[in-house]
């Protein structure tokens, strides 16, 4: 589809059926339990997008290719958990990973890894509390192969014409929301405020400071 219908001659993908889970430990799965892969991207992909835009814009455009697992037809609330995490009813069910690679202080490529929980698994007790499954939610069926071509198309779209900042607030969190937060090594709550053009997380803390942020962990 990429080759083909895209006509793209650069960024291979790669499947992957052994990924890490949620603590970053390797695990032993199968195409069924979890689906799992890799982009490779030059700069020209992505030239118009920097920092937290390229997190963001996959993990919106992850959430629209829903409709390749066919899970719309249930009322399934499904949002995107600043910066990287996909969760439904506030547990985890897919995670985005992205590395670069930097040329004279620019991005020169970068590889993005997407995983995402499709069939039930045996969770430990800790992994319970904070992650799920798309089989958790009744979702109606599971095609790798219309899930990955909805995929690359709703790519190619995002990537040459659409606003990503407004197409993520649309799915993350809400503003004015109050989330616990990790600042300073300390938990806290806050005040969603909003999300910048440079994809910056807006917030506003107990003592009415507004803080702009670039990673912190946000804990629901």
């Amino acid at each position: 589809y990429v080759f083909k219908i895209l006509n793209r001659t650069k960024g291979p993908i790669t499947i992957k059926t052994k990924p890490k889970n949620l603590f970053h430990k390797s695990v032993d799965t199968t195409i069924k339990e979890m689906g799992s892969f890799s982009i490779f991207l030059k700069e020209d992909y992505y030239s118009k997008y920097h920092g937290l835009l390229i997190t963001h814009f996959f993990g919106e455009f992850s959430i629209e290719s829903r409709n390749g697992i066919k899970i719309n037809t249930f009322d399934i609330n499904t949002q995107i958990k600043w910066t990287n995490y996909l969760i439904i009813d506030q547990k985890k069910f897919a995670g985005i990973l992205i590395e670069t690679q930097t040329l004279y202080s620019k991005y020169s490529s970068l590889i993005v890894g997407f995983g995402l929980n499709i069939y039930k698994q045996d969770f430990d007790d800790a992994l319970k509390l904070i992650a799920t499954t798309l089989e958790d939610h009744k979702f109606q069926e599971y095609d790798r192969n219309k899930f990955l071509i909805n995929f690359f198309n709703l790519l190619d779209l995002f990537l040459f014409h659409q606003d990503i900042i407004s197409y993520f607030k649309k799915h993350m969190i809400p503003i004015g929301s109050y989330v616990y937060m990790t600042l300073n090594n300390n938990k806290e709550i806050v005040k969603i405020l909003d999300l910048n053009d440079n994809g910056q997380l807006v917030i506003e803390t107990k003592n009415k400071d507004i803080l702009t942020l670039f990673n912190e962990e946000i804990s629901l």
